[in-house]
């Protein structure tokens, strides 16, 4: 029955995380770097990202260019993350190449 079964209030779930210096890997697409972005301001602030919030942390179009969404981005979670972040501006291709 569900009535057994209970979650930890995110409080406790926020503390735990916090104190007991968990590591969390994460690797995925671009979808995962917001998910990340999101759970790092919760544990954080203590809150979600809100939504109507503008510019918004977890979308990056909001904020001009890419490396005014990294500045944002750490300026809002410093000093628990600090992204030494860089991404050309306009359409990125990467090629391999071979060293001779």
């Amino acid at each position: 029955s569900s009535s057994k079964y209970s979650h930890k209030p995110w409080s406790d779930l926020r503390r735990t995380l916090l104190y007991s210096r968990t590591e969390a890997r994460f690797m995925g697409d671009s979808i995962t770097r917001y998910q990340y972005l999101d759970l790092v301001y919760f544990l954080k602030h203590g809150r979600w990202v809100d939504a109507s919030t503008k510019p918004n942390l977890v979308v990056e179009k909001q904020h001009g260019n890419w490396m005014e969404f990294f500045r944002a981005t750490n300026q809002m979670l410093h000093p628990q993350e600090d992204c030494d972040c860089f991404r050309p501006e306009g359409p990125t291709v990467l090629k391999g190449k071979k060293k001779t």
